[in-house]
């Protein structure tokens, strides 16, 4: 029964996007298994990165391309159910608009949210944001992930921090991140974060 409805919403969405049936078959995979997404809440989760698409240059099969190997990450972390679920995709919708702004491709883009996503659990990030910032990350990041709140979106609070300690030196963003994939996604984040919230 989940596999003819899930057929249909796929097909629905191919024919309305040109997206490639197998990545939207991948995608519904991933929001269910990584994300935990009921099949009720499915059409708006479809719905969301359609939307998303729509306002920006990342379009629904860009996301069903980047979609398994994104919401792992978020999965992992906690961010899991129709709630949790919906408000993880609905985010990471906005911040690849807002990434591929600043990135030559909608792939480039996608490489740089991942390469956060991916500091977020180093040993070397827990480091240099303790030294850089004076808190416990992991602590802080474990308990903001339970109360809700996007990872990365906590993790710009913490960089909002840590300028702001230091003159607003954007110079000195790697000491935070050396890797420079994910500085350039965190430099498009930062300086258009309000249209996030707008997206």
């Amino acid at each position: 029964k989940e596999a003819l409805g899930g057929s249909k919403l796929i097909g629905k969405a191919a024919t309305a996007t040109a997206a490639e049936v197998e990545d939207l078959s991948n995608m519904y995979y991933a929001l269910r298994m990584n994300l935990g997404i009921s099949e009720g809440k499915m059409p708006k989760a479809f719905d969301i990165a359609t939307q998303a698409g729509k306002l920006g240059g990342f379009e629904l099969k860009n996301m069903a391309k980047w979609c398994p190997e994104l919401t792992v990450s978020y999965g992992a972390m906690g961010m899991k159910g129709d709630q949790q679920g919906a408000m993880a995709l609905a985010r990471l919708s906005a911040m690849l608009q807002v990434a591929r702004e600043g990135a030559a491709t909608p792939d480039k883009a996608a490489n740089n949210i991942a390469n956060i996503l991916q500091k977020l659990t180093l040993r070397e990030t827990r480091r240099n944001v303790e030294k850089g910032i004076g808190v416990d990350f992991a602590n802080e990041m474990k308990s903001a992930v339970e109360k809700g709140e996007d990872p990365i979106m906590h993790l710009l609070d913490l960089v909002d921090r840590f300028m702001a300690k230091n003159d607003d030196n954007i110079f000195l963003l790697g000491d935070l991140f050396a890797d420079r994939q994910a500085l350039d996604g965190l430099r498009a984040l930062i300086t258009k974060r309000a249209k996030i919230d707008e997206i």
